[in-house]
């Protein structure tokens, strides 16, 4: 790839069988816009503004529990909802169809002041306990196709409360990218397979994947 490292090139996504073009030179240019100072945020261990927090009043008027570890509840603006029109519209280039599931919101830690990363390891395994039984407990649904455990972080990208929190959803439907990177992707997961194979037999694990 050094060739590549100060000249234009495509790269290949296998994932979804696309070209992806990328100009690495462009970042030489010089920068005259806009530029943020570094913010090192100065926060409480326990806000009592938040309405994450253990023990505080949530907007819906529910109060969350004194929780010690992570905290899973039903998300007051969920993204998705079970109760959502299943009819169809179609107007000439327009055409929507409603979209049903279900929304959760994952806390990781009381502590307003943490992220992720700077959680003790016994903790951020807890968290990683909680995706896997949201993922399992949400993906038995007949009638669900497509499970997604997501983080949004920082205030630049829009994230609405600096608590350390990740979502998750289910959804009837799937994604157009959900549907195209087992078909794109199917190619080189056989030819990987024995590699696959061979990494299995060592230590106590096995390899095992989920299809939802």
């Amino acid at each position: 790839m050094n060739m590549f490292s100060d000249h234009p090139h495509r790269r290949y996504n296998p994932l979804v069988g696309e070209w992806v073009l990328v100009s690495p030179h462009r970042s030489k240019r010089p920068w005259q816009g806009q530029v943020e100072d570094a913010v090192v945020p100065d926060m409480l261990a326990h806000d009592p503004e938040c309405y994450l927090c253990a023990r505080n009043t949530r907007i819906n008027g529910e109060i969350n529990p004194d929780y010690t570890g992570t905290f899973v509840f039903e998300n007051d603006f969920a993204a998705l909802t079970e109760d959502a029109p299943k009819e169809r519209f179609e107007d000439g280039l327009l055409l929507a169809e409603g979209e049903s599931g279900i929304c959760r919101v994952i806390c990781f830690s009381p502590r307003h002041d943490l992220t992720l990363a700077r959680m003790p390891v016994a903790d951020i395994a807890k968290v990683v306990d909680a995706w896997v039984a949201q993922y399992e407990e949400l993906g038995i649904h007949p009638d669900i196709s497509h499970v997604q455990i997501f983080e949004n972080r920082g205030a630049m990208m829009g994230c609405s409360n600096p608590i350390p929190t990740a979502r998750s959803g289910r959804a009837a439907a799937c994604r157009t990218s959900r549907q195209r990177k087992p078909r794109t992707s199917a190619p080189i997961m056989k030819a990987r397979a024995p590699v696959a194979a061979g990494l299995s037999g060592a230590g106590t694990g096995a390899w095992r994947t989920h299809s939802v």
